[in-house]
């Protein structure tokens, strides 16, 4: 019998916070919240040492696509065995609210 974990992580830029939490992406997307995510992950498997971290997966579509590539490519190698990126931003010029974007 094979186990599955699953977790969510608010990293800074994500809602409900505040507009000083979530303003830390503005104008850098793809920068701490990157950092945030791959950083809770190590902090998750230490406090769960029954979780296999040879075994992690990241996924995520439109925003969280291009979050979970970009995680892949920022880990430390070998850190995800598999990344899904569904439907990624491919090109900022066409993703929502421009304020987000440094000019």
């Amino acid at each position: 019998m094979q186990l599955t974990t699953a977790s969510q992580i608010d990293g800074r830029g994500s809602n409900g916070r505040g507009w000083k939490y979530r303003s830390a992406i503005y104008g850098a997307l793809g920068t701490v919240e990157i950092e945030d995510q791959i950083e809770a992950i190590r902090q998750v498997i230490k406090k769960y040492p029954f979780l296999d971290a040879r075994r992690l997966s990241v996924f995520g579509w439109s925003y969280g696509g291009f979050a979970a590539a970009l995680m892949a490519e920022r880990a430390p190698e070998a850190f995800f065995k598999c990344a899904i990126s569904v439907a990624p931003v491919a090109n900022f010029q066409y993703y929502g609210n421009a304020s987000y974007f440094s000019s």
